[in-house]
């Protein structure tokens, strides 16, 4: 339909502008189901399997960044989570499931060259955010213990593709690398507030340098000022890059821009405390948003110039 031939522009897009891999953010709900049993939605490989057809026609590698585990890995809304509680590690059931997730991509793409990696986990086991915030960091150990038999699982059916893997604390603790857990293993890792100068790089290079493992910048949204000195940084330390993200509401860091649908400060306003909009209000208006994520058009005309 329209939104496919919209979304596989992304690609062509994506691939002229220069990029040469993607890093695809999947939510486990699509491909597993709710309840006690591990139960496969076969229509969530199928829409992965046409985005990474597109991404292959146009030469682009795919990294497969499991965003939201089951049960989630970050104990924030970032990761799906339903109680701001890593489930994942708390729940066996949960564990169990994403085991079995990355057990079934590996079988389905171990042949799959244009793939290039398994991102096993985004960002897992946030830290204390605020006084009373209930500490995360008694699941360490089981984050560690994920990352091992998910590997093994992995390397069951498939021992080519590379496997990324970040530390905890938004991927920012690097304690749990106290070992090379795969030979084809990235550590991955994500910059934000930060001064973007060797001092961001430094406790990751280190830690690259020990074990002999390479680098991976998953994410660092910022300023364009920003981008302009970490990214030629970031080469020059042969550290891979990839900026999140391809498209926002806003803004102008993004390569594509959405525009909000008629009437989305209703929806806002609502998050905000505010008046419930109505079930048909709010169902026109989220109707219309996944509409105008398909359509997002690029910025490049509108962005302002970087300063010197």
């Amino acid at each position: 339909g329209v939104s496919g031939k919209i979304a596989e522009q992304m690609a062509q897009m994506m691939a002229e502008m220069g990029c040469n891999s993607v890093r695809i953010p999947i939510n486990s709900r699509l491909f597993v189901a709710e309840g006690p049993k591990v139960q496969f939605i076969e229509e969530g490989f199928e829409l992965l399997d046409r985005v990474i057809d597109w991404c292959e026609r146009y030469r682009l590698y795919v990294i497969i960044d499991l965003h939201a585990a089951p049960g989630g890995q970050t104990g924030s809304n970032i990761a799906d989570c339903v109680d701001d509680v890593c489930r994942l590690f708390s729940d066996q059931t949960q564990f169990e499931k994403g085991l079995a997730l990355w057990e079934r991509l590996a079988e389905r793409y171990a042949d799959r060259l244009i793939v290039g990696g398994y991102e096993l986990l985004n960002r897992p086991i946030r830290p204390v955010r605020f006084p009373g915030d209930p500490d995360m960091d008694v699941y360490v150990p089981r984050l560690m213990e994920f990352y091992e038999k998910c590997i093994a699982g992995i390397r069951a059916r498939d021992k080519r593709h590379i496997v990324v893997l970040e530390g905890f604390h938004w991927g920012e603790d690097l304690s749990i690398f106290d070992r090379v857990y795969d030979p084809k293993m990235v550590i991955g890792f994500h910059r934000y507030g930060c001064v973007p100068d060797i001092t961001a790089f430094q406790d990751y290079v280190e830690v690259s340098q020990r074990l002999n493992v390479p680098l991976w910048m998953a994410s660092g949204e910022n300023t364009l000022e920003w981008y302009s000195a970490v990214m030629p940084l970031s080469a020059n330390l042969g550290i891979g890059f990839n900026v999140w993200t391809w498209k926002k509401m806003g803004g102008d860091n993004s390569p594509c821009l959405i525009q909000p649908p008629l009437d989305w400060h209703r929806i806002t306003d609502y998050v905000s405390g505010g008046r419930h909009p109505g079930y048909e209000a709010a169902d026109r208006i989220l109707k219309d948003f996944l509409q105008n994520m398909c359509a997002a058009v690029p910025i490049r005309a509108t962005t302002r110039p970087l300063r010197s």
